[in-house]
């Protein structure tokens, strides 16, 4: 990690201090340094961020891309976020005073942007009085401290330039009666997503739920959807869970609104953009295992294909699966 620049701007309530700052941070001090450094490798080790895109009308998004043309410089660009920050808080519950630090670092993966809210906490400290009956030393409370090594800021945001994909955690307010996370609505004006693995979670889940309610065999609809997701990821980064149900129950409308339901009714996204080889990689197979104890792995595009695996219900309630066509068998140890 290489840091750029950074900067920090006061917004303290307590001492009713706004002092957006008009000079950068000395990056090459070690104290500098090494705390943009530690917040910055925690905010990304942060297993519990968000991932979230920027909506279309974002004003963050229009000042980033102001910044990377040259249209605004560093200080310019951040004291606008200060000012949309200190705005947001003055009409909030808050009573929590913020510093607010931006800074702009390179990894191998390209440039990065990092926001963090840092709250004042209270702390005491040791003040020396030399007065002329000699050194004199007290306790104070500092109510001005910054979150330390181990400790994380209030909110963090780390922003990738080239693809403004957003990693996040975020800080609740209360504004006009209703609590407002501040970076997502107020500051950044992003869009949530899920991550890979718990968006395909959620699709499977929502598939086989449909399919069982409607008598359909869920390990066919399941090796249908994997289909359509790798299918999709082969030409786009984005996609719509609706548009899964609607491939996979495209012979009933029914089964279709019942799967859009489910899908609004997970609050999931519209349309969510994925990890295309990830996506790729999970719709290539489906595997299966019976109560019997047997698992069967089979290419997902074989789904509904009984040329090469059939499932057949039996008058007795059981199943059988015949798999077909099949010019030798490997057995591997």
């Amino acid at each position: 990690m290489k840091i750029k620049r950074a900067i920090l701007h006061i917004i303290d309530f307590i001492s009713n201090v706004y002092l957006p700052s008009q000079q950068e941070l000395d990056c090459d001090s070690e104290v500098v340094r090494t705390y943009l450094e530690t917040h910055i490798e925690r905010s990304q080790a942060e297993t519990r961020a968000n991932l979230a895109v920027f909506t279309q009308d974002s004003h963050f998004a229009a000042a980033l891309q102001d910044y990377q043309d040259g249209a605004k410089d560093f200080v310019t660009f951040t004291q606008g976020i200060a000012e949309n920050l200190k705005a947001a808080l003055e009409a909030s519950d808050a009573e929590t005073s913020y510093d607010l630090l931006v800074a702009e670092f390179t990894e191998d993966d390209g440039q990065k942007l990092a926001v963090f809210l840092l709250d004042h906490r209270t702390a005491y400290t040791h003040v020396v009085d030399h007065g002329g009956e000699g050194i004199a030393t007290t306790i104070i409370r500092n109510h001005a401290i910054l979150p330390g090594d181990k400790q994380k800021a209030a909110a963090s945001a780390i922003i990738d330039e080239n693809t403004k994909r957003i990693r996040y955690t975020d800080k609740k307010v209360e504004i006009e009666g209703e609590k407002v996370c501040l970076l997502e609505q107020e500051i950044l004006e992003c869009e949530k997503e899920l991550a890979n693995s718990n968006l395909f979670v959620a699709v499977e889940k929502i598939t086989r739920d449909v399919a069982e309610s409607y008598g359909q065999n869920s390990s066919i609809a399941l090796a249908m959807a994997k289909t359509y997701i790798s299918d999709n990821a082969e030409t786009t980064d984005r996609l719509s869970p609706d548009d899964v149900g609607r491939q996979v129950f495209s012979g009933s409308p029914t089964m279709q609104a019942s799967f859009s339901e489910k899908v609004e009714d997970a609050q999931l996204p519209k349309q969510a953009v994925i990890d295309q080889e990830i996506a790729v990689k999970k719709g290539k197979s489906q595997k299966i295992k019976t109560d019997t104890g047997i698992e069967i792995t089979f290419p997902s595009e074989y789904a509904g294909n009984d040329d090469f695996i059939e499932f057949i219900n039996q008058p007795d309630g059981t199943i059988s699966i015949a798999v077909k066509n099949i010019g030798k068998i490997m057995t591997r140890l």
